[in-house]
């Protein structure tokens, strides 16, 4: 009889081994989930109960908190609107005048006003209407001015003594040093504050109160629950249960001062509130016995899950690759349509869940060019706002030559640099890394703003870091190139090349709104003559400049000898401010500049918006040239 050959029995051996350790490592597996279960079962039956009454504190807690922040809020804005039309009331002649009680009628349509008035010397009190009363015997004018200003504590109301009423009064004072010319008062009703807390929590069993805090029997308000409050017990110990009788009902009660005329709030709930939680626990004992049923099932699932874990870890890198390929693709031309980098930065942040994406390109140590993404759409102001914090995150970038995902829910991710920025821009995540140059120096940075997926987006980022850096290098290249063609060497403002191009352009399809500034330096040739053509370049360069800084988003030309042009969507009225001020930048300078604007767009040609603007130039250098009555000088 043959012998099974030495090596065959080494590897039968090594597979009977394998399968009494996988069957070892399943009995193990399935004791220790039982075990670990039944010691779960035990513990957690223990501390379930505590947990019930900790988590009624700190509901209460944090609902205490809450209403304190509100309560502060409608008072400080309350004190604020009265403070604010006390300032306009200060610049009105006649404090009775029409426009006096113009202005009470309008503060007094505020929700939180419900009556607005000005008590005189007389003791005469005008209201919102008109009407004219005299103060009730209480109230004096004497009083009120030495006690202004006064946020007055509880009182009735002096219609109806059973509503509860607060009111804030402050000296209306006159041009002199130290005159009153009356005292303006406004009237909150309690009822409103009552009415704008609405709670969730603990069904309609919760009460909330606030009372005073040298007397905890006296209920000032109540803003939520059951009219009556005796019964409450000593709230000032926050104890957690009230006397042990069984007539009377057992409380849990919580009191926070609060920064309001020396109250405090009171929040209670009943404790039966909280034994009724105990379903909470047959529940969560419920789930531990079919958890521990399903414990058996658990190694043979684990094998189900491995292999769909590896398929989704596969699926993922594919999706990773597919979203590097479309990145590189839009950015391929991007070059010749800057546009598409707007659109990779829409999908690098939708692909992270994010609010908005930067490309801020650096040259030398600042910022060259700006590219962002905004899933809000952006006005005038949000472009200013990404500036500054492109020029933060450059100048931080820079410093720190690395990139970093940091978050406010994070603190320990942040450092003293990062924390100024996110606090100064309201940012809640921010995810960004260098984008590093052919020569190895940084040339940009790119950044996802509050993206969903923060702590995953690092790797995504740097993974279409290479694209970014061959976009903005060709970029750099390619702007190079045009700028020679497009670029006046003087100033280096657009040329008249590139702007017969861009008139040609809005002659064909015409933004909705298009804003033309016309300007013409004012004795360029007589500056020539006289003192040379250095001087007059010096002159067209101010005004480059000066135009360059008002109309940082427009495009500015200069398509002739003295002639500039700027093209922007802003509307007629801010355009001409802006060139009011340009023009008395160059008049800092002793120069003059004649600006003309007109506003058009969508069915007015854009040839049309030129000539008008052209035309009102003129008029504004016919009105200078007959202010100098002389020609040859140059300002």
């Amino acid at each position: 009889m043959n012998s099974v050959p030495e090596k065959d029995q080494l590897k039968e051996l090594a597979r009977l081994k394998n399968i009494s350790r996988q069957r070892l490592n399943i009995v193990a597996i399935t004791a220790s989930l039982i075990l670990f279960l039944m010691v779960s079962f035990f513990i957690v039956s223990g501390q379930l109960k505590r947990y019930c009454e900790n988590f009624c504190f700190y509901i209460l807690h944090l609902e205490a908190e809450n209403i304190k922040k509100d309560m502060n809020h409608y008072i400080a804005f309350f004190q604020d609107d009265i403070d604010t039309l006390g300032k306009l009331l200060e610049e009105e002649e006649d404090l009775r005048s029409e426009d006096a009680q113009e202005f009470l009628r309008i503060y007094e349509d505020k929700k939180i006003v419900s009556q607005l008035g000005i008590l005189f010397s007389d003791n005469q009190v005008m209201l919102s209407g008109g009407t004219f009363l005299t103060s009730p015997d209480e109230i004096s004018y004497d009083d009120m001015v030495r006690q202004a200003p006064l946020f007055s504590n509880i009182r009735e109301g002096a219609k109806d003594p059973d509503q509860r009423i607060l009111y804030y009064i402050i000296p209306i004072e006159g041009k002199d040093e130290g005159e009153i010319r009356g005292m303006l008062f406004g009237v909150i009703e309690l009822s409103y504050l009552s009415k704008n807390f609405e709670v969730s929590l603990f069904g309609r069993e919760i009460s909330i109160s606030i009372v005073d805090s040298e007397n905890m029997d006296n209920t000032l308000i109540d803003l939520y629950g059951h009219e009556s409050h005796d019964g409450h017990g000593d709230a000032r110990e926050r104890e957690e249960t009230a006397a042990a009788k069984e007539t009377e009902e057992i409380m849990y009660a919580l009191c926070e001062p609060m920064d309001i005329n020396g109250w405090s709030l009171l929040l209670s709930i009943p404790k039966k509130v909280i034994l009724d939680m105990s379903q909470y626990i047959e529940s969560l004992l419920f789930r531990l016995g079919l958890l521990q049923s399903a414990a058996f099932l658990t190694y043979f699932v684990w094998t189900l899950w491995r292999t769909k874990k590896e398929s989704r870890f596969k699926e993922s890198e594919m999706r990773h690759i597919y979203y590097m390929y479309n990145v590189q693709q839009i950015l391929f031309d991007a070059y010749r349509q800057p546009e598409s980098i707007t659109l990779s930065l829409e999908l690098i942040a939708r692909t992270a869940g994010a609010k908005g994406g930067i490309l801020a390109a650096i040259e030398g140590d600042s910022v060259s060019k700006l590219y962002a993404w905004q899933e809000k759409q952006e006005d005038m102001e949000a472009r200013k706002t990404k500036r500054l914090l492109a020029k933060d995150l450059a100048a931080d970038m820079l410093v720190r030559q690395t990139g970093y995902t940091v978050s406010v829910q994070d603190e320990g991710t942040l450092d003293g640099g990062l924390k100024e920025i996110m606090d100064r821009f309201a940012i809640k995540s921010l995810t960004a890394i260098p984008i590093g140059g052919q020569d190895r120096r940084i040339i940009g940075v790119l950044a996802i703003i509050d993206g969903d997926k923060a702590y995953d987006a690092l790797d995504s980022l740097i993974s279409v870091a290479f694209s970014y850096s061959m976009a903005l290098d060709n970029i750099r290249a390619y702007e190079t190139i045009e700028k020679m063609g497009t670029t006046d060497a003087l100033t280096g403002l657009k040329n008249r090349n590139l702007y017969e191009d861009v008139l040609k352009r809005y002659e064909e399809e015409c933004p909705d709104r298009l804003t033309c500034i016309y300007a013409d330096a004012n004795g360029l040739h007589e500056l020539n003559n006289s003192q040379g053509h250095a001087a007059g370049d010096k002159m067209l360069k101010s005004v480059a400049d000066a135009l360059r800084e008002a109309f940082e988003d427009g495009i500015v030309f200069r398509i002739g000898g003295d002639e500039f042009l700027v093209f922007t969507d802003m509307d007629e009225a801010s355009a001409a401010g802006l060139a009011a001020e340009a023009k008395g930048q160059v008049g800092e300078k002793g120069y003059h500049v004649s600006i003309g604007v007109a506003s058009g767009g969508g069915q007015v040609p854009a040839g049309a918006v030129v000539k008008a603007a052209e035309q009102r130039m003129y008029e504004d250098k016919r009105q200078y040239y007959l202010g100098t009555n002389d020609r040859r000088k140059m300002r």
